[in-house]
């Protein structure tokens, strides 16, 4: 008897190298991102940061591979591997002009498995963090907006790794605070691999 596939959409919305190089040594984990659109290299380096900040359950920080999913390399070995597709305009910390309401990230799941795919809508992180980001400078709203991608990621990759749809291990709905807030003593990153300390944001 031929078995029908259930379709779960988990949704989180917000609340209130070069080619000479040779490949790292495999990881435990590799997240492979995957652009709708071109974003500035500067950018790319302060989402990796932030990234490389998130905690996600069941996965080691120190052995986790984030990488565009052009530069994975074809023979390199991961044991696990996560592919996420980023839409919208991820790159400037701008408000769109126009975007539809809706999660801010999810992920599928099929016959009770959740998939290693993971969907986010940068123009509706955008949208949720606007009042966050008026008036703020252009590298603080480019920080901003990453860190809040980085979060969101983070976020469905537990809902992956945990394999549980029901928020048990974390909370299901994340204010613009909580997206944006910087970490405990964190250094504004400036795109070009050199921190700002005089731009430094704390939160406590």
């Amino acid at each position: 008897m031929r078995s029908v596939a259930a379709l779960l959409v988990l949704v989180l919305f917000a609340g209130g190298a070069t080619a000479a190089m040779q490949p790292p040594s495999e990881p435990d984990a590799a997240v492979l991102l995957d652009f709708s659109s071109s974003i500035p290299e500067n950018f790319w380096r302060i989402l990796k940061a932030e990234l490389h900040q998130v905690t996600v359950e069941g996965l080691r920080r120190d052995s986790t591979l984030w990488t565009k999913s052009e530069k994975f390399y074809e023979d390199m070995q991961a044991g696990d591997i996560f592919q996420v597709r980023l839409t919208g305009d991820c790159g400037m910390g701008m408000e769109p002009d126009r975007s539809t309401p809706g999660p801010l990230g999810w992920v599928y799941q099929i016959d009770g498995k959740i998939l290693p795919f993971v969907f986010v809508d940068c123009d509706r992180i955008a949208r949720t963090l606007r009042s966050d980001l008026r008036g703020q400078t252009p590298a603080i709203r480019r920080q901003k907006l990453a860190r809040a991608i980085s979060r969101v990621i983070a976020h469905e990759i537990t809902h992956i790794v945990t394999q549980d749809p029901d928020h048990r291990v974390q909370q299901a709905h994340l204010s613009p605070a909580e997206l944006a807030d910087a970490w405990p003593r964190a250094t504004l990153v400036t795109g070009n691999g050199k921190d700002a300390p005089h731009e430094r944001e704390a939160h406590q």
